[in-house]
């Protein structure tokens, strides 16, 4: 049988009767078989994960840019502002686990099926028009910025509502 890092197809080994090197392959040799296979298998797990979280990342750009982009073109007294979606969620990398201790069966990941990538809304609080905008307060302000993952809590109102546009694509 042949190995696929990618599919997760080889079968983990037990004893060396069951090792590719063959039937009467010693211990040891069947110990750094599944040693090299865990961590393949894993590293590619893990490989997976990142992949899908960069699709995640560029999914998330491609909607903030098309939400910055409407907004850019409003004249100053517009009415409706495109809203940004609050982050998209990534998910967690995990540890990869110690190799199997000798005679031990192999650790395997979960298999991956990538969820999918799904727009989350707004938040609430996002303003609805320019004119929303420039009359926020400063707590919503701070809650729009920390939703969005902007520091500038401690800035004065007018520099949060100029960091918030800029962020959102409008000049104020």
């Amino acid at each position: 049988m042949a190995f696929s890092s990618y599919n997760n197809t080889h079968p983990p080994l037990a004893t060396p009767a069951s090792c590719p090197l063959g039937a009467g392959a010693p211990q040891w040799a069947v110990d750094m078989f599944n040693t090299l296979d865990h961590h393949q298998r894993w590293d590619s797990y893990v490989h997976k994960i990142s992949i899908h979280n960069l699709e995640v990342g560029l999914k998330e750009k491609a909607e903030w840019d098309l939400a910055r982009s409407a907004n850019s073109g409003l004249p100053r007294d517009a009415r409706i502002l495109a809203p940004l979606p609050t982050p998209f969620a990534r998910l967690a990398v995990p540890a990869i686990p110690a190799p199997p201790a000798p005679g031990a069966a192999v650790n395997l990941p979960p298999p991956f099926a990538p969820p999918p990538i799904a727009v989350p809304p707004a938040d609430p609080l996002f303003p609805a028009t320019i004119a929303d905008l420039r009359h926020l307060p400063g707590e919503h302000l701070d809650v729009l910025l920390a939703s969005y993952g902007c520091q500038g809590q401690n800035l004065p109102i007018d520099q949060k509502r100029a960091l918030f546009a800029r962020l959102i694509g409008v000049s104020l």
